[in-house]
């Protein structure tokens, strides 16, 4: 088996319970907030925030219909060891997927993958999809993500 590992980023969904436990965090009761990435780079954003003008790492929006910021997608949460990702902020969940590229680092769809889960040893077989994306796994902190590809 061969580890290909390119281009991770971290997908973070939050919910209004991590928000408001959070003190890092800047939120209101009127369900808009604020949030900063440090020393990281927001890749995108869900249709209710935007990033702040001048700013790639600094978002702020409204919560949706069911108290969740949606999905924010960022850059260099993941460290990248040996095909391994961790994770490093986020709520009580992290949801994380691999981006997988060619050399050129344009993304590779229709290959077949397989997540490791070190916390509780399952394994999750896929394809990635037309922008060269796995699936989200859905793990706790302290737990560690694999990807393999097979030959």
């Amino acid at each position: 088996m061969t580890l290909l590992l390119a281009g991770c980023s971290t997908s973070l969904e939050y919910t209004k319970a991590d928000l408001e436990n959070n003190p890092d965090v800047g939120y209101s009761d009127s369900g808009y907030y604020r949030l900063v990435f440090k020393d990281k780079k927001v890749i995108s954003v869900p249709e209710n925030a935007h990033l702040v003008p001048d700013t790639d790492n600094n978002v702020v929006g409204k919560l949706n219909a069911d108290n969740k910021t949606g999905e924010i997608v960022v850059a260099g949460l993941a460290t990248k060891l040996n095909g391994n990702i961790n994770s490093q902020v986020g709520g009580h969940d992290y949801n994380l997927s691999f981006l997988v590229t060619d050399e050129n680092n344009l993304p590779i769809s229709s290959i077949n993958y397989l997540i490791f889960n070190d916390c509780n040893d399952e394994v999750y077989p896929g394809i990635t999809n037309a922008n060269g994306r796995t699936f989200s796994v859905s793990t706790q902190a302290e737990c560690t993500l694999s990807l393999g590809i097979p030959e």
